[in-house]
């Protein structure tokens, strides 16, 4: 069993990441960076290069296609967190062109389908080590937009969770949460009256009340013809009871929900980077599948992104207690390496 490279870093502008300039590296040209009003040079040979390309999602602009284009419009929006970029080894036993199916299957998958372009750019390396080089945004690209926020308002039930981590997750996987979006339509009121267009039709609004109806359809009201609204927000209650919980006057509280943000990426999250080794994994075994490749001693070859620590434990002790060990310099005089007494 083989094991598998997928590096993953940030590119953030607080820490003196670029976009532009890690563009300009990969595709090995030269590239204007808007931002800082500078151009990005590669620093090596573009002897190594073998292709670059973008791999964009439904409705992007054409124009998108070239690398310079749209990081520079994506750098003018973002203020710190730009993206990300990643290293994915190739496989020897494959073709190019074999690899390079798995690649575009992978980054379409995982990246262009949920809205974040990805650019390629493949290196051949030395000893046959070649392998691809991708950078993709942190900001979702939709209809061929970027979208204003990279996070949406999220409401979850008082006493259902207690409190979000850092990165505004909610840390009860349970809990009932609703966006912005899942808003029902609630009834304009004027001095507790509805609110009518100009063809007579009730106007709404995003909220949390519903408005009730009498069995012909038509709103129900109250003794005051004021209309019924039901909250679909479940009110706090007493912790061990049904009883509803009231305010400091003894009032009644009215429902509502805790208030945080939910990132609409979840790229960055250790969970999500796991499961990404995963999903290369999984693809890269079955082009061996798909293409009969075998080992060498004609079983199925696989790869894996465990370490040798999770794959085999004894090899890893052993490789930790002899490849790992710096001998340091000869003595002569003692005919031994200067940290051979370690081991």
């Amino acid at each position: 069993m083989t094991c598998q490279h997928l590096n993953f870093k940030t590119i953030s502008k607080s820490a003196g990441g670029s976009i532009t300039a890690s563009a300009s590296y990969n595709q090995r040209q030269k590239m204007f960076d808007a931002v800082e009003n500078c151009m990005k040079y590669p620093h090596t040979s573009a002897s190594d290069h073998v292709l670059t390309k973008m791999l964009l999602p439904d409705g992007a602009p054409k124009e998108y296609s070239k690398t310079e284009k749209i990081w520079n419009d994506l750098n003018m929006i973002e203020k710190d967190r730009v993206g990300y970029k990643m290293t994915l080894a190739f496989q020897r036993e494959l073709t190019l062109s074999q690899n390079m199916e798995v690649v575009n299957k992978f980054f379409n998958g995982e990246f262009v389908s949920k809205g974040h372009p990805v650019q390629i750019s493949v290196h051949r390396g030395k000893n046959g080590n070649t392998h691809v080089h991708a950078i993709t945004s942190d900001r979702r690209l939709v209809n061929g937009t970027w979208e204003k926020t990279k996070s949406e308002t999220i409401y979850y039930k008082r006493g259902t969770v207690k409190e979000m981590d850092q990165r505004g997750k909610v840390i009860n996987p349970d809990a009932v949460i609703l966006t912005q979006n899942d808003k029902i339509l609630q009834p304009i009121l004027k001095n507790k009256k509805l609110q009518y267009d100009e063809n007579g039709n009730i106007i709404f609004k995003k909220g949390w009340k519903e408005l009730q109806y009498d069995a012909d359809g038509k709103p129900l009201l109250n003794d005051k013809g004021e209309p019924v609204l039901m909250d679909i927000r479940e009110p706090e209650y007493i912790p061990g009871t049904n009883i509803q919980q009231n305010n400091t006057k003894g009032k009644y509280l009215e429902p509502r929900w805790k208030q945080g943000n939910l990132s609409k990426s979840n790229i960055r999250e250790i969970g999500n980077i796991n499961r990404l080794r995963q999903s290369a994994e999984r693809l890269f075994n079955e082009a061996f599948e798909k293409y009969n490749i075998l080992d060498n001693n004609g079983q199925r070859l696989r790869i894996s992104f465990a370490s040798y620590r999770d794959q085999d434990k004894e090899l890893a002790d052993q490789l930790k207690r002899t490849a790992t060990v710096q001998v340091g310099y000869y003595n002569e005089k003692n005919n031994q390496y200067a940290n051979e007494r370690l081991q």
